[in-house]
């Protein structure tokens, strides 16, 4: 029991110093890929990942099917059905591997048909390059979930953080060493592929040799299949619409005008992204929690105090970032594009200030799935996402670019409300005390960007270091706000982290010092 703890509590840090990572490397990485390939290569890209985006739609359900039922099979000690849940997963995945194959032939003519006029002909000739390598690189990715359950299953929460890390630094090391000779957004693609098949041959060594994972097919299961299948169709359904929020803008942009208006958008989307992966950093971590505690007496009443808990700890991480975005968006955009990627800032907010609710509520998402009440976000998104769509062209026909992004926010709103009121009525999640327990952070939160408007007034001749001042102050200012907002439980923790951390040290030095 203290080795789960362990590595949920060093899983967490993990997860953490990977949006921590991956902010820097967006920093660096993104203006090299700009002056690497070019606006028009970069926007190409762009619109490329949100046509794939919908095909890699499916590992999201699948991949949560595969884990809730291995992880309930191993709550029950059931070797023989978590070793079949596998071997059907791998043959479900391997179908379905097949059927992408055969989708991507008349998807590449319908793609080359659509942007006819909007791409110059070697655009179209690179788009269809790169939408192969791209459909390879889901069919890797689909293949390998199932050692991605068992990890996640087993809660090894320390490996799987810390390879997605190295790969995290590694990957855009290699993909700026190689467009510096064949400056093209294909080879992007063709890192990315490389990579991942890495890092899927190291998840099934470990799962194998560590792990001793087996997968061993005992025979048909029309009851696995059917809920595997029942509960993957709607997760499969908020898959797609999100995919429709996130990458649609982009796809309907590009056909009316083209590459480069779109990495504008993109840039902007891409801080979006950034946010998101904050708000979704302990997902993993989250389900094998909640399916134990739905299995306890009083789960109703234990599922809304965990549900209350994560909101707070999702509050102190997505306020910090919703706020630093609006007081230093614009200078973080001016440093990694230029200032006619002005815009990018404007979409950002739209994206990011609606969607926040719904990262700080994840955990809700969770609670959803194990009760099997996941159909009503499936269907509440489901329509909210064709109510988007139809904004979107509406609202770019008005607005442009920055009408595309305020579709979804109207969009998002709108889908939020919604989603509280199935929190509250049919999960039977208190969203009042969640309210209670959140409002004071939002205060603090708002009391310390007002502390923003003073910040940016320290000027300093060099953009770089002006930056690094200005959010380093705030930061350091949001967190000793933060600590006096904190509970009695949270300051425990935290405490008794530190002391943690202040012993090693001193058994580390104290062990150092008698060799």
């Amino acid at each position: 029991m203290k080795n789960d703890k362990k590595e949920i509590k060093i899983g967490s840090a993990l997860g953490i110093s990977h949006i921590f990572i991956q902010s820097i490397v967006s920093l660096i990485y993104i203006p090299l890929l700009l002056k690497g390939i070019g606006k028009a290569e970069y926007g190409l890209y762009q619109i490329l990942g949100s046509i794939i985006a919908y095909f890699l739609a499916m590992e999201a359900p699948l991949s949560a099917s595969v884990t809730r039922y291995y992880t309930l099979f191993k709550i029950e000690n059931n070797r023989e059905k978590m070793e079949n849940t596998l071997a059907i997963s791998r043959r479900i995945f391997l179908i379905i591997s097949a059927i992408f194959t055969v989708l991507s032939i008349p998807s590449i003519f319908i793609l080359r048909s659509v942007y006819a006029h909007s791409f110059t002909t070697w655009e179209l000739k690179e788009a269809t390059i790169m939408f192969i390598i791209m459909m390879l690189n889901i069919i890797v990715s689909l293949n390998n979930y199932i050692y991605v359950a068992c990890i996640n299953a087993n809660e090894k929460f320390i490996f799987l953080k810390s390879v997605s890390i190295i790969f995290l630094i590694l990957q855009p090391i290699a993909v700026v060493l190689f467009i510096r000779r064949q400056p093209s957004a294909y080879i992007i693609v063709i890192v990315q592929l490389i990579a991942n098949i890495m890092i899927s041959v190291i998840r099934m060594i470990y799962c194998k040799r560590k792990l001793g994972v087996k997968i061993i097919y005992h025979g048909k299961d029309k009851d696995l299949v059917k809920n595997i299948f029942s509960l993957s169709v709607f997760v499969l359904i908020v898959a797609i619409a999100d995919q429709i929020f996130w990458k649609t803008d982009q796809l309907i942009l590009g056909v009316k005008y083209g590459t480069e208006l779109v990495s504008v958008y993109a840039v902007g989307a891409q801080i979006n992204s950034m946010f998101i992966s904050v708000g979704c950093v302990l997902n993993g971590l989250l389900l094998p929690t909640v399916t134990q505690l739905s299995k306890e007496e009083n789960a109703d009443e234990k599922l809304s105090l965990f549900f209350g808990k994560i909101a707070r700890i999702q509050s102190y991480l997505i306020l910090l970032m919703v706020t630093g975005v609006i007081a230093f968006g614009k200078e973080f955009i001016f440093i990694i594009s230029d200032q006619t990627f002005a815009d990018a800032y404007y979409i950002a907010l739209l994206l990011m200030v609606p969607f926040s609710i719904d990262l700080i509520q994840n955990c809700g998402h969770s609670i959803l799935q194990v009760k099997n009440l996941y159909h009503y976000k499936s269907i509440t998104w489901g329509i909210i996402a064709v109510i988007n769509l139809g904004l979107t062209f509406l609202f770019i026909y008005l607005y442009g670019m920055i009408g595309a992004a305020l579709a979804t926010t109207v969009s998002i709103v709108i889908g939020e409300i919604i989603m509280n009121f199935i929190y509250y009525f049919k999960a039977k999640i208190n969203i009042l005390n969640f309210i209670k327990n959140v409002s004071f952070i939002w205060i603090a939160a708002t009391c310390v960007f007002i502390l923003s408007f003073l910040i940016n007034k320290i000027i300093i001749d060099n953009i770089y270091l002006q930056f690094v001042l200005h959010v380093f102050i705030y930061v350091i200012a949001y967190i000793l706000v933060m600590l006096i907002v904190m509970n009695k439980n949270e300051r425990n923790f935290l405490n008794n982290s530190l002391k943690k951390i202040i012993r090693r040290k001193k058994i580390d030095k104290e062990n150092n010092s008698e060799n």
